[in-house]
């Protein structure tokens, strides 16, 4: 299964009729401490600068966890439209710095000083338990701005972020209202779903790791998922370090039905490669797995290495008869018997269960690696019907892509009923039935995600055709997204003549704009100076002098292609001198993964390393002799301490003695 989050669309399909099912919607709770009503009059603060904020901590009430389905706020002052940077912070501590952060986006506002804006997070997977910080950072410094009410303002609920002073309560600064900044917040929905844990442990609190363990036992926790079933578990989370380092750990799902030290029948086992992390949780994606409970089940972390690091425990007290011990020659104990005090601190992020009947069920979307893009590899498990002796044998599978807008945001999770004459849908590709256990076909996108332009998410489903066109079994649908991983080639015939540049047109069906720079050094590197960007073939170099100079070609996905150069003092067209592509990244936008490469003209000791868009170092993926050629490394979107990083913008940097090259990564969670 992909790591993409699904979209569950539709139920189980009848022999005849397409029968819909529409997910359960759970009411939703909106929070706030403002006394804003819709058209009344507001205060607009001044004073915001570009990279300041607003803040508001919101305290739901529960029960946990929560999803976050929207955030609204009061925009106004002037009528422009301005992004602002909107954050969600975990805030159980209440101090005036906020907790670990669960979200952060851009969104693009316009003005107004009587209406609600709101920002939609159905899709974004933004889960709290407890109370939460909602920020919104500015990009752009006096008006449009955030509002505050007229009534006084509550201390300890809003909040101001300042350049070079760090957080502070709203009321020292002399505001007179809370901030108009509200989230809706629901249960989640459909067969239970949310995260189902015993523990208390919130990120970034200490823990107690325990000791002990040899290699061959286990600690265990059984979990008691609430809602209609079945259910899947789509992940695990659980807390592991006390030590640095990186370990191999076996994963178990038992059925737990009884709650005997004993559990039941073993659902799943696989081993997983972790690092070590004292207050951030491990996350192991089980979404291809399909482990399927129908009641309480068991989750078991088997230790392949003796001492820490090691599971973690929570320091409020144990629960009897959900926290276990599998230990060598002694079987199964409740952890208590061995005077561990605390529940073991592992999770399970549940789902409603996968395809109907006779479904087919879509494995991943994933794009294609160094194509033009405007395509996607759909891969899925046949439907139970695609065998010898089905009832009703499947002959073909078709997909369907759904018709949305050419650029949107990430569908949200109940988007809409599945249509039983497929209005809505259009029919991208097909693939004969042959029993196989899984099918992967090339289909087109409508559009690409780039840095420019944002994420474009396309929706497909895939649908087991048999001999009869009213009998088939439709898949839940799955998203993905297209990537442009091509850059268009150097320029040919660069020239300077009498102060004037010239080159020929692009042969890149893609192309965007040329970008020339002058240099002191022969190799295409960071010192290089732009001139100007242009879609012509020409450029004047006027009165700059430059003993070099360059020209770049740019694609519509902002990818960069290799530097044309000229010697000023010759004027010779320095194609035989052309220097190695600069860093590439594909996918990008990308999550959890992107592939960086680059490509040298000799072995070299370098370093590659992943900045913040703030200069903070945030990863080192390489140190050392890069070898000559083309080269490639993989990065998960994780800091140096394992930590997930958040939605943002981030720069990948080799450097060697002669060059640094860069290129700009989005992730996108």
């Amino acid at each position: 299964m992909s790591t993409l989050r699904r979209l569950h669309l539709a139920g189980a399909l009848a022999l005849i009729l397409l029968v819909c099912v529409l997910p359960a919607t759970a009411a939703e709770t909106m929070l706030q401490n403002d006394s804003f009503t819709a058209g009344g009059s507001a205060g607009f603060q001044a004073g915001f600068t570009a990279g300041e904020m607003g803040a508001v901590r919101l305290v739901p009430t529960g029960p946990f966890p929560l999803n976050v389905t929207r955030v609204q706020l009061l925009f106004g002052g002037a009528t422009t439209t301005q992004v602002v940077t909107l954050h969600i912070w975990d805030d159980s501590a209440g101090a005036a710095a906020p907790g670990v952060e669960l979200y952060t986006n851009d969104y693009s506002l316009t003005g107004s000083d009587t209406a609600l804006q709101e920002i939609d997070l159905t899709g974004a997977g933004v889960q709290v338990s407890g109370a939460f910080r909602v920020g919104i950072e500015f990009q752009h410094s006096g008006t449009p701005s955030i509002a505050r009410d007229n009534d006084g303002i509550a201390a300890g609920r809003n909040f101001v972020n300042a350049v070079g002073l760090g957080w502070l309560d709203s009321a020292a600064l002399g505001l007179t209202g809370d901030w108009i900044i509200r989230a809706g917040v629901t249960t989640p929905s459909g067969g239970g779903g949310g995260v189902v844990q015993n523990d208390s442990f919130l990120p970034g609190q200490s823990a107690g790791f325990q000791g002990g363990f040899v290699a061959g036992e286990m600690g265990a926790a059984r979990l008691l998922p609430s809602g209609a079933f079945p259910q899947q578990v789509s992940a695990v989370r659980f807390l592991f370090g006390g030590a640095a380092g990186t370990r191999t750990v076996t994963l178990h799902v038992w059925d737990d039905p009884t709650g005997a030290a004993t559990p039941g029948t073993e659902l799943y086992t696989g081993d997983f490669q972790v690092t070590a992390a004292d207050n951030a949780l491990q996350e192991l994606d089980l979404s291809a797995a399909s482990i399927s409970v129908s009641g309480p089940f068991r989750v078991g972390i088997e230790f392949q290495h003796s001492g820490t690091p090691s599971i973690a425990r929570d320091n409020d007290g144990i629960t009897p008869g959900r926290n276990f011990i599998s230990m060598m020659g002694s079987g199964w104990i409740d952890a208590a018997a061995l005077g561990v005090t605390g529940d073991w601190i592992i999770r399970a992020v549940m789902g409603p269960a996968g395809p109907g009947p006779g479904a087919p069920d879509i494995i991943s979307v994933a794009d294609i690696a160094r194509d033009q893009g405007r395509s996607v590899r759909v891969r899925f498990a046949r439907s139970n019907q695609d065998a010898a002796g089905a009832a009703t044998p499947i002959t073909a599978y078709e997909i369907y892509r759904r018709v949305d807008p050419l650029k949107g945001a990430r569908p949200a999770d109940d988007a809409g009923r599945t249509s039983a004459l497929l209005d809505g849908w259009d029919y991208v590709g097909s693939a004969p039935a042959h029993g196989e256990s899984a099918y992967s076909l090339v289909v087109p996108t409508l559009a690409d995600s780039t840095i420019a332009a944002g994420q474009h998410w396309s929706v497909f489903l895939v649908r087991a055709a048999t001999a009869s066109p009213y009998v088939f079994f439709d898949s839940p649908a799955d998203s993905g997204w297209s990537v442009d991983n091509l850059a268009p080639g150097a320029p040919a015939g660069l020239a300077l003549a009498a102060g004037v540049l010239t080159w020929a047109p692009s042969a890149a069906a893609d192309f965007d704009y040329f970008s020339v720079y002058r240099s002191t050094s022969p190799v295409f590197d960071g010192t290089a100076v732009l001139a100007t960007h242009t879609t012509a073939t020409t450029a004047v170099t006027g009165g700059a002098a430059a003993p070099y100079w360059y020209v770049t070609a740019t694609d519509f996905a902002g990818n960069r292609g290799p530097a044309a150069q000229v010697m000023a003092a010759s004027a010779v067209d320095g194609t035989a001198r052309l220097t190695p592509a600069p860093l590439t990244a594909w996918p990008n936008p990308f999550n959890p993964r992107v592939t960086i490469a680059w490509d040298l003209p000799a072995a070299v000791d370098g370093t590659l390393e992943v900045f913040a868009m703030d200069g903070t170092r945030v990863r080192s993926l390489l140190s050392g002799t890069v070898a000559a050629g083309p080269g490639e490394v993989q990065w998960d979107g994780r800091d140096q301490n394992g930590r997930d990083v958040a939605t943002g913008a981030y720069v990948a940097r080799l450097r060697t003695a002669d060059r640094v090259q860069t290129q700009r990564l989005l992730l996108v969670r």
